[in-house]
């Protein structure tokens, strides 16, 4: 054989081979896709499930009969424990006034507050703003002393200015020379650039 007809052998091969990772890269990315678009409606699936149980346990705990006040509080407590926190925390956001207060004392009441808590002492800067996002929803007694524990505790500057900027933001009344020391405010002279 000559040596052009080799070389157009090769790169007729080499053609063929980057053809067929092309192709097994592009089937690859199409099922990829399928199987991404199922899990996105599983998953939106079971936040309607989700949502419809707190719903109905939360407009069932409403109910004004003393006879069943009791297992419609449990119920509430039952769905709270079922339900993830990032769906209680979108229906928080929907609430005013009496259901929202039952709600919020089903939370504390269901410890569920109890991993981002621990979220936020432990782990790297993106777990630890996930958990302050989080809790930033939960206006309650163990969210805001969470977050002020976060000021007095070893952390990230940015994670303790998150934390201040939700408590600030919640009313919550924070000490100036606590603020000032948590921030470290006066050790850094600001910069023009």
């Amino acid at each position: 054989m000559s040596l052009e007809i080799r070389i157009a052998t090769l790169i007729l091969w080499v053609s063929f081979i980057f053809l067929a990772v092309v192709t097994c890269v592009i089937i690859f990315q199409l099922f990829r896709r399928l199987w991404m678009a199922k899990h996105a409606d599983q998953h939106e699936t079971n936040t309607q499930a989700e949502l419809s149980q707190l719903t109905a346990a939360l407009f069932a705990s409403d109910s004004q009969d003393p006879q069943n006040s009791g297992k419609n509080a449990s119920q509430l407590a039952n769905a709270v424990d079922d339900v993830s926190l990032s769906v209680i925390a979108q229906v928080l956001t929907l609430l005013r006034g009496s259901e929202r207060d039952r709600l919020l004392r089903a939370v504390a009441v269901s410890q569920n507050l109890a991993r981002p808590i621990k979220q936020l002492h432990k782990g790297n800067v993106t777990n630890r703003m996930r958990a302050l996002r989080i809790l930033e929803s939960f206006d309650c007694d163990a969210s805001f002393a969470a977050l002020q524990q976060v000021l007095d505790q070893r952390n990230p500057q940015i994670v303790k200015e998150t934390a201040a900027y939700i408590l600030a933001r919640n009313g919550v009344p924070i000490g100036a020379d606590r603020l000032i020391k948590a921030l470290k405010l006066g050790k850094n002279p600001p910069s023009l650039f």
